[in-house]
């Protein structure tokens, strides 16, 4: 038998004819799995693919048994930029950020999500894991996809969002945030879960703020319980 080491490859992708970087996480012993799709917090704060949350879950999901995909958003890293102009990229994303024009990002993960099902065909189950302004991310976009299996939305700020943008994806969602996280808006968050259907599981963790610093594991717990059950549930089921 052959070791379960875990193996992250570096990959690139084209999202609007950019050349977009992302890693590819899965265990040396297996040929293939369900997939797991990752969306990172915000580039202007900082966010990308090597994110504490980010590479926490990468690594655990993978080592789980599954192939999990994560990337950088165009401008960062490897990542290509659109024409700036005379912008600079922190700027470019700032604007991104104050106007929520968030087509581009978007157009990134649809791409991502295209390129895991070319390198990990078949029909295993699909899942979106979004951090922070990735799992906005996810929550605008995942109503357009039919074959998700489920999605986690973790610290998502959804007071960002309108009601009326939020659709029921069709699939179990799991909502988790933190009880001091500073864009945490309980009327916002309610009024989102009221949109995402009725498969939807809510967990706040009480004293956690938006970042989690040294508490990875538990929000890695908690996404691979959630899976875990949804995944026995439909097998049941089915």
């Amino acid at each position: 038998m052959k070791p379960s080491f875990l193996i992250d490859e570096q990959v690139f992708f084209q999202s609007r004819r950019l050349r977009i970087e992302g890693i590819l996480s899965y265990r040396g012993d297996i040929s293939s799995g369900d997939r797991v799709l990752i969306l990172s917090p915000h580039p202007h704060f900082a966010g990308d693919m090597n994110n504490n949350v980010v590479r926490a879950l990468a690594a655990a999901l993978a080592l789980s048994g599954r192939i999990v995909f994560r990337f950088n958003y165009h401008g960062v890293g490897e990542s290509e930029a659109p024409p700036l102009d005379d912008e600079s990229i922190f700027d470019y994303w700032r604007r991104v950020e104050e106007e929520r024009d968030y087509t581009r990002a978007l157009d990134d993960w649809r791409a991502a999500h295209e390129f895991l099902h070319l390198v990990a065909p078949g029909r295993n189950r699909v899942v979106i894991v979004g951090y922070s302004f990735g799992a906005l991310l996810a929550a605008l976009g995942a109503p357009g996809y039919d074959a998700l299996d489920g999605l986690v939305l973790i610290s998502a700020p959804f007071g960002k969002m309108k009601t009326s943008e939020i659709e029921d994806p069709r699939c179990p969602v799991l909502v988790l945030g933190g009880e001091k996280d500073f864009v945490f808006d309980r009327s916002a968050r309610d009024a989102a879960v009221a949109r995402l259907g009725k498969r939807v599981t809510v967990e706040t963790m009480s004293g956690s703020d938006h970042f989690f610093r040294g508490e990875e594991q538990i929000v890695v717990k908690k996404a691979l319980r959630f899976l875990g059950e949804i995944f026995v549930a439909e097998s049941t089921s089915g």
